[in-house]
């Protein structure tokens, strides 16, 4: 039976009258269909099967039969009065289903969905009425994630590596100069070798910051941190190595209670900067060995794009890490922390020491200062944004270039202008027996009276050091 027939047959029955739900006739009739096909294919099989019984004789205790029934209707297929009929798993009916659009105030059928025709006929779209989408395009049902790793600007880079490269070509001037005028006294005694030392670990500790992950790095950023540890670490002990051993033989010197001659060369200097190297150099390279640094990704919090709300940015960080990697940079800060102990020790012993050539109290207790403060900052700061790799990488690196240029020209500038001053006392020197004292300036008269009172603090110390000597001797048993 057509639909237009049975549309008439019923209106034939009722006489035209719309009872009620009158319009759900048709699902009726295909719902009595589908029984009495389900009753006919179950009879059907216990025949086939030999039961000896028929659905005549079920009953509502008989939870074979009725299991039986149920699953014969799942199996039922047919073309009724309102489409095809056809049930899922769940004993539901597999219907067509109408796709409506709202459209000016009025709902549009735009399209069909048959679930039981094949996969390519099941989705049928109205060519004369189109779906209307806001803004003229298809929303997507989901959000579409990139994953953007996250890397040092190009810019940032290239401003601290300038800076860097800035403070390396003043090392290698300060290295040139203490070179051209290591003869010189001032120069000679400051210890020229030990100074080239300095500068060399300044060096060293400049080009750790050339070590970063700008995105043109591909698989070697695990070398670069590896590298920038090395440099960093190494150039720091030199540096200071050098610097503090230097200073402790003049410690040695004008501390001598006994007045025995001491004799510190710079062999014996070099050996103890060796020795501070090698304890830093040990504990890298057992680092290295037992629990080498991975490169791990870590995911930022997603952020939704500033030009397409359908867009989600996932960042990425690559970090360098270890399972243990705390306890060996920990036991790398302890070395460094001890060492800038003893320096501060040995600045404050040496702090009366009047020999300005060979004492640099001062400039050490400068120099401790800043690193010290520094390192804390740059300490906290890296370990609290070692997720954020510019402004990790922009702070450390500025912190790094700022406290050893400091370092360097606090060390080295005043020896070049004593340097220049003991200069210009030898020319004026050689020249006072012909010229009048009149044509002297009050700067060369300052100059002098600083020589003077150098010399003075010198002898006092000197003259200081005798007496106790005389002291010792008058007290002695005869």
């Amino acid at each position: 039976m057509k639909p237009a027939d049975f549309l008439e047959r019923f209106s034939r029955v009722t006489n035209g009258t719309k009872y009620f739900a009158h319009h759900m006739a048709g699902m009726g009739y295909d719902a009595m269909w589908s029984v009495a096909l389900a009753l006919n294919a179950t009879q059907a099989f216990l025949q086939d099967e030999g039961k000896g019984r028929g659905i005549e004789d079920f009953s509502y205790n008989d939870t074979e039969m009725a299991h039986l029934i149920v699953q014969k209707m799942s199996n039922t297929t047919f073309m009724g009065i309102k489409g095809w009929h056809q049930f899922d798993h769940n004993q539901n009916g597999i219907e067509r289903r109408k796709i409506s659009q709202l459209q000016d105030g009025r709902m549009v059928i735009t399209g069909t969905y048959t679930p039981y025709l094949i996969e390519s006929k099941r989705l049928e779209w109205f060519d004369d009425l189109p779906i209307i989408w806001q803004g003229g395009k298809v929303p997507v049902d989901a959000s579409t994630t990139y994953l953007v790793k996250d890397t040092v600007p190009i810019g940032l880079y290239i401003v601290m590596t300038l800076l860097a490269s800035g403070g390396i070509l003043c090392a290698l001037f300060f290295l040139t100069y203490n070179f051209l005028h290591r003869q010189d006294k001032v120069i000679k005694m400051s210890s020229p070798r030990i100074n080239n030392l300095i500068l060399f670990g300044c060096i060293l500790t400049f080009t750790s910051t050339f070590f970063s992950d700008t995105g043109f790095s591909q698989g070697n950023l695990l070398i670069y941190c590896k590298v920038s540890n090395f440099t960093l670490t190494c150039g720091f002990a030199l540096a200071f190595g050098a610097l503090f051993v230097k200073t402790w033989r003049v410690h040695r010197i004008f501390t001598n209670k006994n007045n025995t001659k001491r004799i510190i060369k710079d062999a014996q200097l070099l050996m103890m900067v060796m020795a501070l190297l090698f304890v830093d150099l040990v504990v890298l390279v057992t680092w290295e060995i037992v629990d080498p640094q991975q490169l791990l990704i870590h995911n930022l919090p997603p952020q939704p794009s500033s030009e397409n709300d359908d867009i989600i940015i996932q960042k990425q960080v690559q970090i360098c890490e270890s399972k243990y990697q705390i306890y060996f940079v920990g036991a790398i800060y302890v070395i460094q922390g001890l060492l800038l102990i003893f320096g501060a020790f040995l600045a404050w012993e040496t702090k009366k020491v009047k020999v300005d050539a060979l004492n640099d109290s001062q400039q050490i207790a400068v120099c401790i200062y800043n690193v010290t403060v520094l390192s804390i900052v740059g300490v906290v700061l890296a370990w609290i944004l070692k997720q954020q790799p510019v402004v990790s990488y922009g702070l450390i690196s500025a912190f790094v270039i700022f406290a050893t240029f400091i370092t360097q020209c606090t060390i080295f500038i005043p020896k070049m202008l004593k340097r220049n001053v003991v200069e210009q006392d030898k020319t004026v020197s050689t020249t006072l027996p012909t010229v009048d004292t009149s044509d002297v300036d009050n700067k060369a008269l300052a100059q002098y009276k600083a020589r003077v009172q150098e010399l003075e603090a010198r002898i006092a110390l000197l003259q200081e050091r005798v007496d106790k000597h005389e002291e010792s001797q008058a007290d002695a048993p005869v």
